[in-house]
Order: structure tokens, then sequence, then C-alpha cells
């Protein structure tokens, strides 16, 4: 029976490795932290879906793929074509996994893996190898939201380039409290993304940090992106903030907001003149063709419906739009 799964295995690596070559072969431990993965397909990948899925199992240097259906796909893919972006939580594994620890000891292993805590000590008597436990006790704390429904949509969606996601406001699919892995995981979506015009990222004190800013800063860059709300963010450091309104000239963002008790007043100014520049750019902020889109952009230091140019092509309706920012210096930007 081994020999016919060996030989099985050997047909499907052979039906799928065709003029890739060779490749290392994956460690038990490494493949112990693949399974559960949730994963996007990277787009350079031949015949890639844009989705997102779970890693079902690895056969030697190959994964094996399941989509949020449980349905498994055909095709096999490296890992170096593979995006990780979690872990799913796998309750019948974790349960077959604590029946391995004597008494005495599971209580305590099952709150350690459960909740990554220093707590929960190994006893003497413990059956299980601690390398079983790679997975499950790596777990970064806000994991288990990569696997809630409106995370996965709006994951999938964006690999998809949906167009009603011209106009991304993240609060409509995740709370206020959500971790840095969520907002990583939507940044790296958006790596791939050229459907997203205006990115509302507010009000994310808990998950946007330095290391997302940086990492939305990269986003921005590939220029397809022209709005930015980013006000009520308190736990970026100044110089991260200065950094930000130095790069800015090399995006294409035209109008934004961020909270003026966040950021110093020259890196308001820095971030202004930018804008200023960038306009010059492109026409994704003024072009009559894109006016749905710019309707839609609000709560900006200067909202886009108010060029001039925009004047002829507005209906009475529209008007009610038209006016400047509370702040002083908004109508700078025009």
């Amino acid at each position: 029976k081994e020999e016919e799964e060996k030989e099985e295995e050997e047909k499907e690596e052979e039906g799928t490795s065709k003029g890739v070559g060779d490749t290392m072969l994956l460690s038990a431990v490494e493949k112990s932290k693949m399974i559960g993965s949730i994963v996007l397909i990277e787009s350079t990948a031949r015949d890639a879906i844009p989705a997102t899925y779970v890693v079902k199992r690895v056969d030697r240097s190959w994964v094996k793929l399941e989509d949020k259906y449980g349905k498994e796909v055909t095709k096999s893919y490296r890992p170096n074509q593979l995006v990780l972006i979690g872990n799913q939580a796998d309750d019948e594994e974790e349960e077959g996994l604590k029946s391995e620890f004597d008494d005495s000891d599971s209580e305590a292993n099952s709150e350690n893996s459960d909740y990554g805590g220093g707590g929960g000590r190994r006893g003497k008597g413990s059956k299980c190898d601690q390398s079983h436990w790679v997975r499950r006790s790596a777990r970064q704390p806000g994991e288990e939201a990569l696997s809630h429904p409106s995370v996965l949509e709006l994951l999938e969606r964006l690999t998809l380039d949906d167009e009603s996601l011209a106009i991304l406001k993240l609060k409509k699919f995740i709370g206020m409290d959500t971790s840095p892995l969520v907002i990583d995981a939507i940044l790296d979506a958006l790596m791939f993304n050229t459907s997203v015009q205006a990115l509302y990222i507010q009000n994310f004190n808990y998950g946007m940090k330095d290391t997302q800013v940086f990492k939305l800063i990269e986003v921005l860059k590939r220029g397809f992106i022209w709005t930015l709300n980013i006000g009520e963010t308190y736990n970026v450091r100044p110089d991260t903030w200065a950094y930000f309104a130095q790069e800015l000239i090399h995006t294409n963002v035209t109008h934004m907001y961020a909270s003026e008790h966040t950021i110093s007043g020259k890196c308001k100014l820095n971030i202004m003149e930018s804008m200023r520049v960038n306009r010059k750019k492109h026409d994704m902020h003024c072009n009559p063709e894109n006016l749905d889109v710019i309707k839609g952009v609000t709560h900006c230091w200067w909202n886009p419906i108010n060029a001039k140019v925009l004047r002829p092509y507005l209906k009475d309706s529209d008007k009610a739009l038209l006016g400047v920012d509370k702040t002083k210096t908004a109508k700078d930007l025009d």
C-alpha cells in the first residue's frame, strides 16, 4: 500500500512539475506549519485564479489547496507561488493533538496553544513531542479574524479587482479593533489590486502602526490609489509620518486627510506640497468620466468635487457636495 501511495505521489509530481525543475523538499516542521494556512496565489503563477485558499496538504514540495467551500483545487503549487496571509484554526486537529497529552498537562497546554501565552509549562509526563504543536503555538493575536467571512470576502474581491471597490471604506468590512495581522493581509492584497482608487483606512489604532504605514506607502507607490483617509491614527511615530510625507511625492495621491493632532504642521505642509505636484501626473481627480467616483470621495482636506473644471458637469443635486473643509488651510490645495 505504501508503494502504491508513493507511485501516486510521484505521478502527481511528474504531472505538475513539467518544466519547473526540482526544488528542495519541505521538512516535516515546514509542512506542519503550512497545513491550514490561508493563502493567495501569486499573480505570476501560471493558470492562477485570484482568490483565497486554505492549504489542505503538502505532498513533497507541492502544495494542495481547497477553496472556502472545502472543494479541492485540481492544480498543485510550489510554496514560492503562494502568498501567506494567515492560519485557519482547525478545531478537529486541535482536539486530536490534545488527546496525546497526559490528563495532568492537557488543560495547561490547551490554554497555552489557544492563546499563545507564556504560561502552561509542560509536565514531565507529557507524551507529545513539542514539534507537533509548532503551528498551533505559533498563532499570532488576531489570527482567527483572518478566517472571518467578511475578511475573506474582502480579500477575494480585492484579488478579483472588483470595480465596486473603487472607493474602499475598510470600516464596512472590519472593526476598529482589527489586528495588524488583518491590516497586513488587506495591504498585501492591495499590492495586486488595480480597481481601488480611494482608500479609507482611518480609525484603526490597534491595527495601523509603523510597519503598516511603511507597507501602505509601497501600496500607494503602485499609483492606482489617488485618495487616502488615514485620520485618527495615533500609534504611528513622528519619524514614520515624516517618512510618509517624504515618500508621498512618489505616489499619485492628490487628495487626503490625516488628523492634524497626529502629525506636525511641517509634515502636513510637505504632504500638501506633494499632492499639488501629484495633481499634474494624472486626471483621475478631475476627469468628468470618473465623476461617479469623484462624487463619492469625501472627508478630505479638500474634496475633488470642488475642482472648477468639473462645475459644468454637475447636476443641481451634486452642488450640495461643494464647499471647503473646516481646515483653514484646505483652500490652499485647490
